[in-house]
């Protein structure tokens, strides 16, 4: 869990490095999305078919497909397999806020 997650902060960070030529080290920006991913204390959350565009202009692009059920996008990927995911549905931000800044501040 934890030590598999500082491994990738450091790679995620030199790889910054690498792109920057050493100047600003990149940094993970989402606290509620790394302390999600050990406690689901603040979040309820619900599990939803995505589809991520991995060629093409679109490349890049995450779909729930779960949104989209009426878009115009399904017919067009319909044939690509979908990955069912993890997403926070509602998040106690107040919680989570006191919570974060109580852990900077120890």
């Amino acid at each position: 869990g934890v030590k598999l997650l500082v491994k990738h902060i450091k790679a995620w960070q030199s790889a910054g490095e690498k792109a920057w030529g050493g100047k600003p080290k990149l940094t993970l920006h989402d606290p509620l999305a790394v302390y999600s991913a050990f406690s689901e204390k603040f979040t309820e959350n619900e599990k939803v078919p995505v589809l991520v565009i991995d060629d093409g202009a679109m490349k890049g692009f995450t779909f729930n497909q779960k949104a989209y059920t009426k878009s115009h996008l399904n017919d067009f990927y319909k044939d690509n397999k979908l990955n069912e995911v993890v997403v926070a549905k509602e998040v106690d931000a107040k919680a989570f806020t006191d919570e974060f800044c109580t852990i900077l501040t120890k």
